[in-house]
């Protein structure tokens, strides 16, 4: 069976302990947007830097997976540090955007 870059992310935070279930106490997060064609996947640290180790394991072992899933993907690991709870609430946003935009059809 074939894992996916996000299922390969899940185990590398898993591996190194940190919490990987709940946006709202998240260290690593990975942020994926789609637009024309092209997509954009961004690694963010939460409250502080994704740890070294950390993000040579993302490095490694999820970017020739996403690479695999769309080529047309640019893979950045961002220097901004995200504050805690903030994947939450840009996660619920975009919930909601969507809502309303399916809502309009």
């Amino acid at each position: 069976m074939k894992i996916t870059s996000r299922e390969k992310f899940f185990e590398i935070l898993s591996r190194h302990g940190l919490p990987d279930s709940d946006l709202k106490t998240m260290t690593v997060v990975m942020s994926r947007r789609f637009f024309g064609g092209k997509s954009k996947v961004t690694f963010y640290g939460v409250e502080k830097l994704i740890p070294a180790e950390v993000e040579t394991d993302i490095r490694v072992e999820v970017f020739p997976l996403i690479l695999v899933e769309n080529p047309n993907t640019e893979i950045l690991v961002s220097a901004e540090i995200l504050p805690l709870g903030e994947p939450d609430r840009r996660q619920k946003a975009w919930n909601s955007h969507c809502d309303m935009f399916n809502a309009s059809f």
